[in-house]
């Protein structure tokens, strides 16, 4: 049974062997044989903001995520160079992959073709980033009535 908070797609994750951190928002659930725990997340010290803190799932099994529509995951082992994700759209990620904060603001990034995205998060290495096409959290503090 999944319950899913205020209809958000469920995504199944089978791990084989393998590990996942996973924003602590987004976990629905796993199998109850394997193992878990609150791990700080390592490269982001000098950033007081989301994600210092995730639960990292590992072993044999399958992990249940909410996203905010249909997420995507991206491969970050195609190259040498960096995926960067906005924090607030970031669902989980390999812990094996090699994490860093990056401030990005520019005075350009508020007009033309900028992001607007003062921080982003960047992976490089080995494994994947899964991504949520929303970074709107505000439906979740609303009171439905």
């Amino acid at each position: 049974l999944y319950l899913a908070d205020y209809g958000a797609d469920v995504v199944v994750i089978n791990l084989n062997n393998d590990s996942l951190s996973v924003n602590g928002t987004n976990l629905l659930a796993f199998d109850a044989h394997l193992q878990w725990g609150v791990e700080k997340v390592k490269g982001l010290a000098k950033f007081a903001g989301q994600g210092l803190w995730n639960v990292e799932v590992a072993g044999t099994g399958w992990v249940a995520l909410t996203s905010r529509g249909t997420p995507i995951v991206v491969d970050c082992g195609r190259g040498e160079d960096e995926t960067y994700v906005d924090p607030d759209a970031l669902v989980a990620w390999s812990p094996n992959l090699k994490v860093k904060g990056k401030r990005s603001f520019k005075a350009s990034s508020l007009i033309g073709r900028g992001s607007g995205e003062a921080y982003q998060m960047a992976f490089s290495g080995q494994g994947i980033v899964v991504v949520q096409p929303s970074e709107d959290s505000t439906d979740r503090l609303r009171i439905r009535g």
